[in-house]
């Protein structure tokens, strides 16, 4: 097959090709839930801070590596820029004041509000007030390190459970789902067959009525 030039404008220059759209960055609700699940592992080890560089790419390696939850490895870039778009729904709906529908708004929920400076936009930022002196007795200081250790256990224990829930509810939607498509399918057989019989019987009609115009015209001619 001959390849197509590229067109050339009036004054003899060629036009360049147009270039084709980026794909859309794409994310099964797989890799959505284990996206959320490194995340917050990541972001309690870093005390609710922003993670860096090399957290995300661990996250993002993590993500990659579940074949079944994602269709193509996943850049740290997609992920922190999912991330971001989640926490801005969040954001917004939460604003709305109305109750939520979004699948993932409680699990965002249960991460975001967990640090004030979090809600705001501002993470792993520490008001004035609350700032840890610089110096602090060993006693409170063993006490505080097992009061953060013991928080983060219950936070992570918290959201394994959140998304242990998820996920049942995502299978329940899946049955649910396949089985409104058999009914459809089912429905729309019984249509087809009803339809074709209804044909079968209107053609049978048609026919028995010419075949008694017939013999009624005969009958006549031979009366005459």
């Amino acid at each position: 097959m001959a390849s197509i030039a590229p067109q050339s404008e009036p004054n003899g220059r060629t036009r360049p090709e147009p270039t084709a759209r980026p794909r859309r960055d794409e994310w099964s609700d797989g890799a959505i839930s284990t996206l959320l699940g490194a995340y917050q592992s990541k972001w309690v080890q870093r005390n609710r801070a922003k993670l860096k560089s090399q957290d995300w790419a661990d996250v993002a390696r993590h993500v990659s590596s579940r074949g079944a939850s994602s269709r193509a490895p996943k850049t740290l870039t997609q992920c922190k820029n999912k991330i971001e778009s989640m926490k801005r729904r969040y954001r917004s709906e939460s604003s709305s004041g109305a109750v939520s529908t979004w699948p993932l708004f409680h699990r965002l929920d249960l991460l975001l509000r967990c640090s004030k400076a979090e809600a705001n936009g501002e993470e792993g930022k520490i008001p004035a007030s609350q700032e840890i002196p610089a110096k602090i007795p060993a006693k409170y200081e063993l006490m505080s390190e097992k009061k953060r250790k013991g928080a983060a256990s219950w936070v992570m224990e918290a959201l394994m459970s959140l998304e242990e829930r998820e996920r049942k509810a995502m299978r329940e939607i899946e049955r649910v789902r396949a089985e409104l498509e058999a009914k459809r399918v089912e429905m729309e057989k019984k249509e087809t067959a009803i339809m074709a019989s209804t044909q079968l019987e209107i053609e049978k009609l048609i026919s028995d009525g010419r075949k008694n115009g017939r013999k009624s015209t005969g009958k006549g001619m031979a009366a005459n």
